[in-house]
């Protein structure tokens, strides 16, 4: 059986997260990391949100790909991925750990479930890369 790694891209409020968990019962992303913190802390996602925390964000929601991949499960990623770069570590870990991977974008228009300003939402779409497909992998 193929082992499958999805990455869901999309803009904030496209329905990624909702597209991941229709794909597989394992799912991350970095609102994870700002979801937690929130429920700690008693407080909304909009509240606990600090674009200085996304670097320990993303680097969270990758470890827990990793340790998924050495678990041999079928995972999803459900993060914007607007750039390339943003994705690559994807990449090369699932051919460190012989994933297949598949890129899902979403379009809907479902509206922010983090309250994403609007200024926000278009500078990523400005950004917005066609293709997140690495030139190479390496593992």
């Amino acid at each position: 059986m193929t082992k499958t790694l999805y990455l869901v891209r999309g803009l904030p409020g496209s329905g990624k997260t909702t597209v991941a968990h229709k794909l597989c019962d394992t799912v991350f992303s970095a609102d994870d990391y700002f979801d937690k913190m929130a429920e700690e802390m008693n407080k909304t996602y909009s509240v606990v949100f600090d674009p200085r925390h996304l670097p320990e964000a993303h680097g969270q929601c990758q470890n827990h790909v990793e340790q998924a991949m050495k678990d041999g499960k079928t995972i999803a990623v459900a993060n914007t991925f607007v750039e390339k770069w943003e994705a690559e570590r994807y990449f090369c870990m699932a051919s460190e750990y012989g994933y297949t991977v598949c890129v899902i974008e979403c379009q809907s228009q479902f509206g922010s479930a983090h309250d994403v300003p609007e200024k926000s939402i278009q500078k990523m779409r400005e950004n917005w890369a066609a293709d997140i497909y690495p030139e190479k992998v390496e593992a």
